[in-house]
């Protein structure tokens, strides 16, 4: 669901349940490439094969699963509203520049979320 590389250390955002051996599972079978150093694990990508990602997209994620990520995204967001609600403010830069490192992911869970709203209400896209 999210077609841009993540940090390691961002999958708590994204995930909450996530384990680690469950990448490690991805990675060994190939599906997950992983970049960086695995000194720094603040430094480690995750990227998913294009492959694997168009695959899972066709109504193989559950909903529940895709409902944890729309509202992990929300939550992103609300944590870094200075932008809409004080753009003057301390936090401004530091919230621009969070949003800009997920930027293509949120981008993409809007449209799902769009998608899946206009889907469920019988409109076509």
């Amino acid at each position: 669901m999210l077609p841009a590389d993540i940090s390691y250390s961002h999958l708590d955002l994204w995930i909450q349940s996530w384990r680690p051996e469950a990448v490690d599972t991805l990675r060994d079978a190939a599906l997950v490439l992983v970049s960086g150093s695995k000194r720094e694990e603040a430094e480690i990508r995750l990227f998913v094969l294009p492959v694997v990602q168009s695959y899972m997209q066709h109504s193989r994620i559950p909903a529940d699963v895709r409902q944890g990520v729309y509202e992990a995204c929300h939550g992103f967001l609300n944590a870094h509203r200075s932008p809409v609600k004080r753009p003057n403010g301390s936090q401004f830069q530091g919230d621009i520049a969070a949003i800009g490192t997920q930027e293509i992911n949120i981008e993409a869970l809007l449209t799902e979320c769009v998608k899946d709203a206009t889907s469920s209400q019988g409109v076509d896209s």
